[in-house]
């Protein structure tokens, strides 16, 4: 019997003001290890909330700066150009759409 890839991966982050989001992302049909994916979400963001609060970077530096890795990582991909550009364009559709329907639960403070 084949086993059945798991095609969702749920994730969830606190922010620096408490607020909690919850995503759940759809992952390719070529993902070898969901664990893998989430642990290396996992150590991108730490590193990202770690550096902010020490160089005060800006979301806008974030965010360029990940477009630049994701750009760099495709070109070190040793396959069909025009066929990882496809790749990487469906991913980044998927985790946007994601984000798009993400739950975000802010934190209430004080009394009520």
């Amino acid at each position: 019997m084949k086993k059945k890839n798991t095609t969702k991966l749920p994730y969830s982050i606190t922010t620096s003001t408490l607020t909690k989001i919850n995503f759940l992302f759809e992952l390719s049909e070529d993902t070898k290890s969901p664990i893998s994916v989430h642990q290396l979400l996992d150590l991108i963001l730490s590193y990202i909330n770690k550096e902010t609060k020490i160089t005060k970077l800006s979301n806008g530096d974030i965010i360029q700066s990940l477009a630049m890795a994701l750009a760099v990582r495709m070109k070190m991909v040793v396959a069909d150009e025009k066929l990882v550009e496809k790749i990487v364009i469906d991913c980044v559709s998927k985790a946007i759409n994601a984000a798009k329907k993400a739950e975000v639960n802010s934190h209430i403070s004080g009394n009520s």
